[in-house]
C-alpha cells in the first residue's frame, strides 16, 4: 500500500485549526459564566415525600372483589385439572 495502511488520509499534513483557536480568553471566561448562570438543563425537581398517617381510631376500609367469585373459582379448577392430566403422565413415564 501506498498510504501506509490510512487510506486516502495524508498522514503528513498538519490538522485543521480549531475554531477555539480564534478565541480570546475573556470571551471563553464569559461564555463558562454565563453556562453556570443559565445551565442547559435544569436541574431535576427536588423529590417530595409525604406520608399521611391515618387517624388513631381509622381502619383502613378493605373490600373484597367477589364479582364473579364462582366463576373464577371454576376458572382455578379447569386450569388445575388440566394441568394435572398434562403432567401426570409425564412424570409416571419419568418414574418408571
Amino acid at each position: 500500500m501506498s498510504d501506509g495502511g490510512m487510506g486516502d488520509l495524508d498522514a503528513h499534513s498538519a490538522p485543521p485549526p480549531l475554531q477555539l483557536d480564534k478565541v480570546k480568553a475573556s470571551q471563553l471566561a464569559s461564555a463558562a459564566a454565563a453556562a453556570v448562570a443559565h445551565p442547559a438543563v435544569p436541574p431535576p425537581p427536588a423529590a417530595i415525600v409525604t406520608m399521611d398517617k391515618p387517624a388513631a381510631g381509622d381502619k383502613p376500609a378493605t373490600k373484597w372483589n367477589t364479582k364473579n367469585l364462582a366463576l373464577r373459582l371454576g376458572a382455578d379448577a379447569v386450569s388445575a385439572a388440566s394441568a394435572a392430566v398434562l403432567v401426570a403422565p409425564i412424570i409416571s413415564i419419568i418414574d418408571r
